[in-house]
């Protein structure tokens, strides 16, 4: 009795008492490939690595029906690599599901590649719009960008530079349709300065 008694305790301590799910542990490379809804639009020798750059979603701006953030790519390395044309992206929600966004490319002028100086930053604006995640809705909690073909993605939390945990989860859901745009080189100014929070007031949504 005793026996079975111990090996009950042990298998609670291991388990854990709360019932709540732990969090997700880190995914292998081609785990998160399998999450990507779309792949990057350029790349090639001297392209930026994941290894060599921190990517932060910085920025925040609503319209009707729209939102809009912009993906922050900075050379972390001592030697310069190039961005060149849109990421790929996908998205995993809070409770583990595979995203399937609609993604489309931005209608802006076509993009020059950017050489990334160590220390130097370019961006790539993210609109997200349509099936907007609602209360019941499952959100998004890990967003996954391809910054180059060929190369394995990285992941990025969905939570803005700024964000603190009492901050409402960014409504990207499921089936929400996401726009991006090339990659563009960042001045000193615009990667240096504070993004702007979402608990910030923001200007009225466009009529």
């Amino acid at each position: 009795m005793k026996r079975l008694l111990g090996s009950v305790l042990l298998l609670v301590a291991a388990t854990g008492c709360s019932g709540a799910p732990a969090d997700p542990e880190p995914r292998p490379a081609d785990d998160l490939a399998s999450l990507l809804r779309t792949r990057a639009t350029a790349g090639g020798p001297g392209s930026c690595g994941p290894e060599q750059v921190a990517v932060t979603l910085e920025g925040y701006d609503v319209a009707l029906g729209h939102r809009y953030t912009r993906i922050t790519v900075r050379n972390l390395s001592d030697r310069p690599c190039r961005l060149e044309g849109a990421p790929g992206i996908g998205a995993r929600g809070a409770n583990g599901s595979t995203f399937e966004p609609a993604v489309e490319q931005a209608n802006t002028p076509a993009a020059t590649p950017v050489e990334l100086a160590p220390g130097a930053a370019a961006g790539s604006a993210l609109e997200w719009t349509g099936e907007l995640a609602g209360a019941d809705s499952e959100h998004a909690s890990l967003l996954v960008l391809q910054l180059a073909a060929d190369q394995p993605p990285v992941s990025v939390p969905a939570r803005l530079v700024g964000d603190t945990e009492e901050t409402d989860p960014l409504d990207i859901g499921p089936l929400t349709t996401l726009r991006l745009a090339p990659f563009t080189a960042l001045t000193a100014e615009e990667a240096s300065r504070t993004p702007r929070s979402r608990d910030e007031p923001v200007r009225p949504e466009k009529p």
